[in-house]
């Protein structure tokens, strides 16, 4: 019975976290979709970083805002949403990530990534156009 409470506590946070933050009248235009070769992006940012993170763990844990930009995350390949993240630093996004922004929770929802893991995750929703050496790509 417990364990059935937590899991609905547990379900209920999670659509809390992703439902829409209130929108301004003037409305960005849509993002990029997101592209096709996301394997291959995630592949190559994971590229002697993190043997661990995979697609997978990406769609069950980032991609629950960051897929579609749900209360407010910046959307994977969006230029605009993450030019400023980016440049305030890896690390600050790291520490983000880390402590929870806004609706992130603490760790994004991935209880199991590493630092290295989080990294690669980070570098993987950032988008070519906006990395640099600095971000590993």
């Amino acid at each position: 019975m417990i364990q059935r409470a937590a899991a609905c506590v547990m379900l209920a946070y999670i659509c809390m976290a992703c439902s829409e933050a209130p929108q301004s009248s003037a409305q960005a235009p849509p993002p990029a979709p997101i592209a096709d070769d996301a394997a291959a992006r995630l592949d190559a940012a994971l590229a002697g970083i993190s043997p661990t993170v995979t697609m997978e763990q990406w769609g069950r844990s980032c991609a629950f805002c960051h897929a579609s930009g749900n209360a407010g995350a910046p959307r994977l390949n969006d230029v605009a949403a993450w030019r400023e993240r980016v440049a305030a630093g890896e690390d600050q996004l790291l520490r983000h990530t880390l402590e929870g922004l806004n609706a992130m929770p603490p760790l994004g929802y991935c209880m199991d990534c590493t630092e290295a893991d989080f990294r690669a995750l980070i570098r993987f929703m950032i988008p070519a156009e906006l990395k640099t050496e600095e971000t590993g790509a």
